[in-house]
């Protein structure tokens, strides 16, 4: 098996396309106070539609408000700009508080989210790793984070240096454009690493020889619903020649859980091959470690 397991796919027509999948592993944990309770009923109707297991990232220390807008105001989902002042904490301490109280919902999981590894931020890392996760996210955008490149290529290869050792997967969000050597210098020396590039490294030129050449190594579909679906033909071949090395995700914050479905009606409506299909809708993965 290799870096990822995949479950079996459930009973029903295999022909038949489900726009819920089994797992989502790409959500944030954006969401303002007052929706809890929205957010707590749209989780019970992804899990009886299907959703069986989710990874919210959020962050390790809470944001500065003024640098959460910030990097809200760079995202290219207007609809999500509301997600910043006083209502708002996507802290590790508030997803894992609020998701615990969700009954009947899908099994989740909260992942630490860390981009710049100033001294907060790397001292309460070491505490939340040594209670357990079951991957790390890492943000390597000098688009997002304002750090100098050196020194976030030093800190991260550091870092995932350290889940490698642990056996913890780790979920890279880059733009394999501009950092591709990067991480094939970091593949090399961290055979062991487990990795998934995010949003498929913004080039699936560049993610299919990493796929080809790392077999620890997967891609996920986050935030691409909308490019799938502009270009059905190419995604179509991409997606059937990798099946299996491709994750769910669909990039969504807590407070809006549309993009679940979206990308879900994207995926199941660009004719995949049943086995593309089943593998990136209708299982449920795991690291080899069985979590």
């Amino acid at each position: 098996m290799g870096a990822w397991e995949s479950a079996a796919a459930p009973s029903g027509p295999v022909g038949d396309p489900a726009p819920v999948p089994s797992a989502d592993l790409h959500v944030h944990a954006s969401m303002r106070a007052e929706e809890a309770g929205a957010v707590a009923e749209a989780l019970r109707r992804l899990h009886h539609q299907g959703l069986q297991r989710l990874w919210v990232y959020a962050h390790v220390v809470a944001l500065d408000a003024a640098d959460y807008q910030d990097r809200l105001a760079r995202l290219p989902v207007p609809a999500l700009r509301h997600y910043n002042g006083p209502g708002v904490d996507d802290s590790v301490e508030a997803a894992t508080r609020f998701l615990a109280s969700v009954s009947d919902g899908p099994e989740i999981d909260v992942v630490p989210q860390v981009d710049d590894l100033h001294g907060a931020v790397r001292e309460r890392l070491d505490d939340v790793l040594c209670a357990g996760v079951v991957a790390v996210k890492i943000v390597h955008d000098l688009d997002l984070v304002d750090q100098e490149q050196a020194v976030l290529e030093s800190d991260h290869a550091g870092l995932l240096g350290r889940l490698a050792d642990d056996g913890v997967p780790a979920i890279v969000h880059l733009d394999l454009r501009r950092s591709e050597a990067w991480v094939r210098r970091v593949l090399a020396d961290l055979p062991r690493l487990r990795l998934t590039i995010a949003h498929l490294g913004y080039s699936r030129s560049r993610m299919g020889p990493m796929l080809d050449e790392f077999q620890n190594v997967v891609g996920d579909i986050a935030n691409l619903a909308l490019h799938i679906e502009a270009k059905p033909d190419s995604y179509r071949a991409f997606l059937d020649r990798y099946a299996g090395r491709i994750v769910f995700g669909s990039d969504a914050f807590l407070g809006n859980l549309s993009a679940v479905e979206g990308h879900g009606r994207a995926v199941a409506g660009l004719g995949l091959s049943d086995h593309a299909r089943n593998a990136l809708l209708h299982s449920d993965w795991y690291p080899e470690d069985g979590r």
